[in-house]
């Protein structure tokens, strides 16, 4: 009977111990933050707080996986920022630390249980935001998104959803999942780190499961609360050790403004290319616009100049070697532009485009010019095409190669700039 109470003892503790974890919805893992912000920046989620997060744990916001939340953004500093127009990156990330490996090996397979190649982990509403053009917000990866705005028109809102459960990275049912984070990265200078980062703690139900788990602890909430004579007082104190009950999710300020956030790119695209090995990089996410520098430096009090500019510079050999391209193309005879879409910024993803837009089989496209502005024609490669960047407008004359099937192809760049 002995040995089998000192069988018996260890299963009890552990069952006492994982109910209490029950209790904390929060991770354990602790996130130094900024005790006051000087930045200036506000960031809030319009949906309430979990009532059940202890004061010594950073506050849980609930989320229907796929559904559209407010996020406001707003700027409350005494002096606006000298560039005039600032960006901020808007992301899902892992709450715990994790190497870059580990890191793309959980989002690849997060990517390879999703129903479409195209499904992507956070979107915004581009069609109900407010204070910003829809043409100010551009998907960086497919775990974040960016977002250009004038502090002047703050606060801006915009719409974002979710679509990964903290449980979609193990094949295990019953599994705790991995704890996540809705980051914002605002940065006011190209060269620079984010001047804020603001991160908000997050758990994804499914089938409109975050309004079951919120009436949940309500109702254990109000049990906590119901007078029991001198049992009150002690349930008063408590009650002191949970976060106060928030109808709208404000942002922390995290004080490591210098680590690089990891950006999610499927290893393989549509067409089974497969892409180098990607690390995440800073410039990549935070340039102001597609020069780099110039823009941040040159607005004044005109914002109109730079919401949509066809800046160009050079891509470099790193994650922003493989995001998208979007290119205007006409001929002569037209005065409408046709979009490229270059899912890789690479002379076959420029030939695959003009492929899906002119029935022109790539393998029937002999040889590519660029024409300059000067009237130089030189022939087209990889190098080529990585310095063009999103909106860049050009001529295109598609010319047939004798009696043949084959073709050439010649790209005249043009100034046009494309109106918001």
């Amino acid at each position: 009977k002995v040995g089998k109470r000192r069988k018996s003892a260890p299963a009890v503790y552990q069952k006492q111990l994982w109910s209490a974890c029950e209790k904390m919805p929060s991770f354990g893992t602790v996130i130094p933050k900024l005790p006051e912000d000087t930045a200036g920046y506000k960031c809030i989620l319009e949906t309430p707080i979990s009532s059940a997060c202890r004061r010594d744990e950073d506050r849980v916001t609930y989320l229907n996986k796929g559904q559209y939340y407010g996020l406001t953004i707003e700027y409350t500093g005494e002096q606006l920022p000298p560039s005039g127009m600032v960006k901020s990156v808007i992301m899902v990330v892992f709450r715990d630390d994790k190497s870059v490996e580990d890191e793309q090996k959980a989002w690849e397979f997060w990517h390879s249980r999703q129903h479409s190649h195209k499904q992507r982990v956070i979107d915004i509403d581009t069609k109900d935001s407010q204070g910003v053009q829809a043409c100010n917000i551009t998907e960086v990866s497919y775990n974040a998104v960016s977002v250009r705005w004038n502090p002047r028109d703050s606060p801006i809102k915009v719409n974002v959803a979710v679509h990964c459960l903290s449980t979609d990275f193990s094949n295990q049912k019953g599994v705790k999942g991995l704890p996540l984070h809705v980051q914002i990265d605002t940065y006011e200078n190209a060269r620079e780190d984010p001047v804020h980062r603001g991160y908000c703690q997050i758990k994804v139900f499914c089938d409109k499961g975050a309004e079951r788990k919120t009436r949940d602890e309500e109702r254990r909430l109000k049990t906590r609360q119901t007078p029991e004579g001198p049992n009150q007082a002690r349930k008063r104190s408590h009650d002191n050790h949970y976060h106060p009950p928030s109808e709208r999710s404000e942002f922390y300020s995290m004080q490591d403004t210098k680590s690089m956030p990891f950006l999610f790119t499927p290893s393989a695209d549509e067409d089974g290319i497969k892409k180098a090995e990607k690390s995440p990089s800073r410039l990549s996410i935070s340039g102001l616009d597609d020069d780099g520098n110039s823009s941040l430096n040159s607005l004044g009090d005109s914002f109109d100049d730079v919401l949509c500019p066809p800046f160009k510079r050079q891509r470099r050999d790193s994650y922003e070697s493989f995001q998208k391209v979007l290119l205007y193309v006409r001929e002569h005879h037209e005065s409408v532009f046709t979009a490229l879409m270059l899912r890789t910024p690479t002379l076959h993803g420029l030939l695959k485009a003009v492929e899906e837009k002119y029935n022109i089989p790539v393998e029937n496209i002999k040889i590519t010019y660029k024409r300059s502005k000067k009237g130089i024609i030189v022939k087209m490669d990889d190098n080529i095409v990585r310095h063009y960047s999103h909106e860049s407008t050009f001529i295109i004359e598609m010319n047939k190669i004798g009696d043949s099937q084959d073709f050439e192809i010649i790209l005249t760049e043009i100034e046009a700039v494309p109106s918001c």
